[in-house]
Parts: C-alpha cells; sequence; structure tokens
C-alpha cells in the first residue's frame, strides 16, 4: 500500500510539474540560448540551461536536476536552479539569482537587482 502510494505521489507531482511548466521547457534535454539571442525564458528538467554570451532572456531560466550557465554580457531576468550549480560571468545582469542544493559562482562584474540565495550550498563572488 505505501509503495502504490508513493508512486502515485510520484505520478501526481510530475503531472503536475508538466501542466506548470511553461511551453518554453523541456524534460530531460539541455536547452541553450546562443550568444546575441533574445529568449522570454528557458525551463528544464534532468538537463542544463546555457545562456550565451550577449543574450537577452527577459523571463525566468529555471533548472530542476541541471545547472545553468550565463555567460559575458548576457541580460537575464531571474535564474533558479534546484539540485544544480549556477555560474555566472562577468558583465551579466540579472533580477535575482537563487539555487537549493547548489552552489553559485558569480564573477566580479556582476550586476544584480534583486537578490541572490542558496540553501544548502555556497555562493562565491569575484572567481569570474
Amino acid at each position: 500500500m505505501t509503495r502504490m502510494l508513493g508512486r502515485y505521489a510520484a505520478l501526481t507531482a510530475l503531472a503536475t510539474l508538466l501542466l506548470v511548466l511553461p511551453a518554453h521547457a523541456s524534460v530531460n534535454k539541455s536547452i541553450t540560448i546562443e550568444a546575441g539571442a533574445t529568449a522570454d525564458g528557458a525551463s528544464t528538467v534532468n538537463g542544463r540551461v546555457t545562456v550565451g554570451a550577449g543574450a537577452t532572456v527577459t523571463g525566468e531560466v529555471s533548472s530542476v536536476n541541471g545547472s545553468v550557465r550565463i555567460e559575458e554580457g548576457a541580460t537575464v531576468a531571474d535564474v533558479e536552479t534546484v539540485n544544480g550549480g549556477l555560474r555566472v560571468a562577468d558583465k551579466v545582469r540579472s533580477g535575482s539569482l537563487g539555487t537549493v542544493n547548489g552552489s553559485i559562482d558569480i564573477a566580479s562584474d556582476v550586476v544584480v537587482e534583486g537578490g541572490v540565495s542558496a540553501v544548502n550550498g555556497r555562493i562565491s563572488v569575484g572567481g569570474g
């Protein structure tokens, strides 16, 4: 009985996640926003997200069970990871940065207009 309830709970959680994921989301795939491109957001489960140099993302960038990398000169609204790290290069502008169970590495020349938070992880600034 307990095993069946556990499976039901997992299926319910997955179904809920799939319903709330935005149209620009993927499962079991990595997403790359090319250098200089403009996007309205990116979200993945079991994959990584890379925002190329000079790209602009007007919506949220998020990953569950994967990392997020924001390359030099990019602009992103908000970035979140769960069970993955976040690396932010020089000259990036962001609304907020957050992770649960991961680390955040922020280069020295980065503007974050909101907050930076890590639950069960470290935050380092100036490592490039």
